[in-house]
């Protein structure tokens, strides 16, 4: 199952009542935790910051961008199957330029791993689908603002 995790920051003390929490990981699983990390890695910011034997749990793989707090975490199973499977299920990177966007396809239809060629998709901007090695789909995008999708949705409901 796809695992969201929120965590208590060291930093945080309890304030006014409250607890201080922040997003840190989404946790999917691997058939190939080094052909994941290839692939994260040619095709997105995100850089292998570990892959080590975590107790019983297994190998993990974590992938994040530098100087940032959020990541994905890869755990290694002997199946491969995407866990992200069904209706349009996807994990999202965000690009400053279609010409990135483009890029990205060309690399996947070469590796023959473009799922969606880019569209321009209304409030979802500009976008193509690509899978990663355990079939997951990976959405690269520009122009996809959530100001936009608000506006979106005030204006068809």
């Amino acid at each position: 199952t796809l695992v969201f995790s929120i965590r208590v920051l060291p930093s945080a003390i309890f304030k006014g009542g409250e607890f201080m929490t922040a997003f840190t990981h989404v946790n999917l699983r691997s058939g190939d935790l080094d052909a994941t990390r290839e692939w994260y890695e040619k095709y997105t910011p995100l850089v292998a910051q570990g892959q080590l034997q975590v107790g019983e749990i297994g190998e993990v793989l974590w992938l994040q961008e530098p100087d940032e707090e959020t990541g994905l975490v890869f755990i290694g199973v002997d199946e491969q199957w995407p866990v992200l499977e069904g209706s349009f299920a996807h994990v999202g990177i965000a690009f400053s330029e279609r010409s990135e966007v483009d890029q990205i396809a060309e690399l996947a239809k070469a590796d023959n791993c473009l799922e969606r060629e880019p569209v321009d998709a209304g409030p979802a901007g500009y976008l193509c689908v690509a899978t990663d090695p355990d079939g997951n789909l990976v959405e690269f995008s520009v122009c996809q603002e959530r100001s936009d999708f608000q506006n979106y949705i005030a204006e068809n409901t």
